[in-house]
């Protein structure tokens, strides 16, 4: 056997915590985004020929442009 394991201090879990949580978050985000990316697309709204990221500030600029 190795030598016994060591629990991390207090506020290095919470880091580490934090660091999981923050990655799961972003890749919800991320998730979110494809799916409201595909849900244009079969629309017919094309906004990724446009702009490079279609939740920046133009993108979202269009549109709320396009739907109000």
């Amino acid at each position: 056997m190795g030598p016994p394991l060591v629990r991390a201090a207090q506020p290095i879990r919470q880091l580490w915590d934090l660091t999981r949580h923050r990655t799961d978050v972003v890749r919800e985000r991320a998730g979110e985004a494809q799916r409201l990316r595909n849900l244009l697309e079969d629309c017919g709204i094309k906004l990724t020929s446009v702009v490079s990221d279609f939740l920046g500030v133009s993108g979202r600029r269009m549109l709320k442009a396009r739907f109000s």
